[in-house]
């Protein structure tokens, strides 16, 4: 299946354009065949959010190959919230 194949390596709307769906259908169907990966945050991933507290969650979660919803959680996490969000 295609998006088991790619979920882990394309973003949420590339996978939509690919398979001319919404966003919110692919990831109701991530979510449904449990495919969400819970990757842990490495040290240099953290400290790379820790000296760079001025990007954004978006440019953030681009240079880190991590989402975005996944890179705020880590910004409150790390009582970084309103910087750069």
């Amino acid at each position: 299946m295609y998006l088991k194949n790619n979920c882990f390596c394309k973003t949420l709307k590339e996978l939509s354009v690919d398979l001319e769906k919404s966003e919110y259908q692919i990831s109701s169907m991530i979510k449904k065949l449990d495919l969400y990966a819970r990757k842990p945050w490495t040290k240099n991933e953290v400290d790379f959010i820790l000296e760079n507290p001025n990007l954004t969650a978006l440019q953030l979660a681009d240079k880190l190959k991590r989402s975005i919803s996944s890179v705020k959680s880590k910004k409150r996490s790390l009582k970084l919230e309103g910087i750069g969000f």
